[in-house]
Order: structure tokens, then sequence, then C-alpha cells
């Protein structure tokens, strides 16, 4: 029996198909990336600017700290 040739055009064809998707996966990807960065910084602009972090309690620590002349000028680095 004779044997067929395979033709190169099923593979590439096959694998056009695959990139494609996966070039579709990695722009949804990339745009729900896009999103949650963008309420990220949503989010951190609600937060107030003045203060140390999150936690009160280091600003309150810091306060502490500060009285102290040494300690002062270390704080205020």
């Amino acid at each position: 029996m004779a044997r067929r040739k395979s033709s190169a055009a099923a593979p590439a064809a096959a694998s056009e198909e695959s990139a494609s998707e996966c070039c579709a996966k990695c722009e949804s990807d990339i745009a729900a990336l896009r999103k949650e960065i963008a309420d990220l910084k949503k989010e951190l602009a609600k937060k107030p600017a003045a203060g140390g972090g999150a936690d009160p309690r280091v600003d309150k620590l810091i306060e502490a700290v500060s009285i102290h002349p040494r300690m002062k000028k270390i704080v205020e680095k």
C-alpha cells in the first residue's frame, strides 16, 4: 500500500487556531488584571494620605517613641 503524504497545512491551521485561542485568553486575562488594578487604585485613593499606615496603633507608637530627643531624630529621617 502506498503511504499518504501528510499535508503541512493541517498542523499549521491547528496551531494557528490554538495560538488564536491562547492570545484571546491572554488578552482577557490582561483586561481583568487592568480592571482589578483600577479598582485597587480607587480604594487606595479613598484612604487618607495622612498617617503611617492602615493600623492607627502604629501612629501612636511613633508618637510615643518620638518624645525622646534621640528617637525624634531617627523618626524624622
